[in-house]
């Protein structure tokens, strides 16, 4: 059985469905937030054997990530505040339905994996997929946002006519970064149907895979935003829903 989840006001307490065999909301550590509450599927909304219940779940922060410097592929290691917010995250969805975690196999994607992972009850195994990496903006990669503008003026030029088919110098484009990650979440779908399957990745793999299923141009990219360790849940199959988008502690308070 799959889950979906709502989210309400709660203060002081850890709120719940009231159903016997329903997860119990979870509250996140720190001030009174707003908590999960769990409910089934409409009856409309079957969960068929070829889809997948995708709980996508971005890295914890690094030191590039607060200078808004692009890692794309390289391995730049979680700071202090990564590894809290991934523990933070953990126990807060420790006891979502997760029968096994997945990640990019970029090292903070998967120390976020394993520390996520240890907090669930019995733990959870974490599988390395390098199909769930970040974008690969090859030469581009380690500059901020004002540097490539300067250092790289033509590609920048051509990547706002055209953010999905521009090629970054020595990488991929968006275009190549939705087929590896459709892929990578199509073999989750064969290999895990109608179950429940937690991927830790990046902000990139996730808005190719939400904007996939939402039909997003070029134009509406830059309007997706994950945070760090942000939470968004895809049905994948057939006929794919987006459930939840970056549910995260920033905007739970």
């Amino acid at each position: 059985m799959c889950w979906s989840f709502v989210l309400v006001p709660c203060l002081g307490t850890v709120c719940g469905p009231g159903r016997a065999g329903a997860p119990a909301g979870l509250k996140a550590a720190g001030a009174p937030v707003p908590a999960l509450v769990w409910r089934e599927p409409r009856a409309n909304r079957q969960i068929t054997e070829t889809m997948v219940t995708l709980y996508l779940i971005r890295h914890g922060q690094t030191d590039w990530n607060r200078e808004r410097r692009w890692q794309a592929q390289l391995d730049v290691p979680l700071n202090d505040h990564g590894r809290g917010q991934a523990l933070e995250l953990g126990t807060w969805i420790s006891r979502l339905p997760l029968g096994t975690l997945y990640s990019s196999d970029l090292g903070r994607a998967l120390e976020t994996a394993r520390i996520v992972a240890e907090c669930f009850p019995k733990g959870l195994s974490v599988s390395p997929d390098h199909r769930w990496r970040e974008f690969d903006a090859g030469a581009l990669a380690g500059y901020t946002i004002a540097e490539l503008r300067e250092l790289y003026p033509d590609w920048w030029e051509a990547d706002q006519r055209d953010p999905v088919g521009t090629t970054a110098p020595g990488g991929e484009s968006f275009r190549d970064m939705v087929a590896r990650v459709t892929q990578a979440a199509t073999e989750l779908a064969e290999k895990h149907p109608a179950q429940t399957v937690g991927v830790v990745t990046h902000g990139g793999p996730v808005r190719a895979l939400v904007s996939h299923v939402l039909g997003l141009t070029g134009q509406h990219l830059d309007s997706l935003y994950i945070d760090n360790c942000g939470l968004t849940v895809v049905e994948w199959g057939p006929n794919p829903r987006l459930l939840a988008l970056n549910v995260s502690r920033r905007w739970l308070g």
